[in-house]
């Protein structure tokens, strides 16, 4: 049954940045492996939230009830209280699409800093983002540097994305 829903899944678009048929099916048996070979270790074909608290404990990282109370809310759609297959293959690929458009913007970003500080002068960040492509308006500008500005007049964009995709997550 999980296999199927996986497959319904894949059909409806969600897989991240797959071309073709071939592409999504590695994908999908890598979810698989990965899902029976380190995440179930029960052979339940499902998660719980102990289960989540056991990998974290065996692989050594420090969680807090509520860091794993959020990833299981994440993952658990049906709300069965369960993480199944499927539920977990829809949850990889949303981080793994997250992850790219995080690695793109930051991209992005780098283009405005060619020293590689990690800060961007706000004037031309300003510039570029009222001049270039899909150009923001002053209001938008304004917003955007309320949030991301510092006391210098420079924009520390890691910070910046880091926050936008930690609100998007909470949404």
């Amino acid at each position: 049954m999980a296999a199927r829903r996986a497959r319904q899944i894949e059909r409806s678009g969600s897989w991240v940045g797959a071309q073709d048929s071939a592409e999504e099916n590695e994908m999908l048996s890598e979810f698989k492996d990965a899902f029976d070979q380190i995440f179930d270790v029960h052979q339940r074909h499902h998660l719980t939230k102990a289960d989540l608290r056991d990998l974290f404990k065996r692989h050594c990282v420090r969680v807090t009830d509520e860091q794993i109370e959020q990833a299981f809310t994440e993952a658990d759609h049906t709300g069965d209280g369960v993480i199944d297959f499927a539920e977990f293959a829809a949850m990889m690929s949303r981080r793994m699409r997250q992850t790219s458009t995080e690695e793109k913007l930051m991209n992005a970003f780098r283009v405005f800093d060619p020293e590689s500080t990690g800060f961007i002068d706000t004037k031309v960040l300003s510039e570029a983002l009222t001049t270039l492509g899909d150009r923001l308006n002053p209001k938008e500008l304004n917003e955007l540097l309320a949030v991301a500005e510092n006391a210098e007049g420079k924009v520390k964009y890691d910070l910046f994305v880091n926050e936008m995709f930690a609100k998007n997550k909470k949404s």
